[in-house]
C-alpha cells in the first residue's frame, strides 16, 4: 500500500497491519483503487486488513479446535487400548484358572487310578492267599484221607494176621 502524503502516520499503521497479515497469511499485496482519494484508499485497506485478520483469527480457532478434536481422539484411543489390555489379561487370568483346574482334575484322577490299582492288587493279593489256603486244606484233605487209607490197610492185615 502506497503511504499518502497527509495523515502519514494512518498510513503506517495500515502498513504495519498490512505486513503482519501477510506473514500470518501470505496474502498477496493489497491493491487500493487509485480512483478513490488516499483516504478512501486508506479505509478500504484497512477494511481488507480487518477482513484479513478475521480469517486468520477464524483459522486459528479451527486449528485450536481441530487440535483438541484430535487429543480428544487420542485419549478415546489410549482408553480403549488400556480396556483391551485389561480384556486380555482378564482372559489370560481365566485362561491360566481353566489350566490350573484341569491340572487339579488330572492330579485328581491320577490319585484315583492308582488307588483303583492298589485295591486291585490287593484283591489279587487276596485271592492268591485264598488259593494258597484252598490248596492247603486240599493237601490236608488229601494227607487225611491217606492216613486213613493207611489205618485201614494196617486193619485189613491185622485181620488177616
Amino acid at each position: 500500500m502506497t503511504p499518502a502524503t497527509s495523515g502519514h502516520q494512518s498510513a503506517q499503521q495500515v502498513a504495519d497491519l498490512e505486513g503482519r497479515v501477510r506473514v500470518l497469511v501470505r496474502i498477496p499485496n493489497l491493491q487500493v483503487n487509485s480512483a478513490n482519494s488516499p483516504q478512501e484508499d486508506k479505509v478500504e485497506g484497512l477494511r481488507i486488513i480487518s477482513a484479513e485478520v478475521s480469517i486468520v483469527e477464524e483459522s486459528k480457532e479451527e486449528e485450536e479446535e481441530s487440535k483438541e478434536e484430535e487429543e480428544e481422539e487420542e485419549e478415546e484411543e489410549e482408553e480403549e487400548e488400556e480396556e483391551e489390555e485389561e480384556e486380555e489379561e482378564e482372559e489370560e487370568e481365566e485362561e491360566e484358572e481353566e489350566e490350573e483346574e484341569e491340572e487339579e482334575e488330572e492330579e485328581e484322577e491320577e490319585e484315583e487310578e492308582e488307588e483303583e490299582e492298589e485295591e486291585e492288587e490287593e484283591e489279587e493279593e487276596e485271592e492268591e492267599e485264598e488259593e494258597e489256603e484252598e490248596e492247603e486244606e486240599e493237601e490236608e484233605e488229601e494227607e487225611e484221607e491217606e492216613e486213613e487209607e493207611e489205618e485201614e490197610e494196617e486193619e485189613e492185615e491185622e485181620e488177616e494176621e
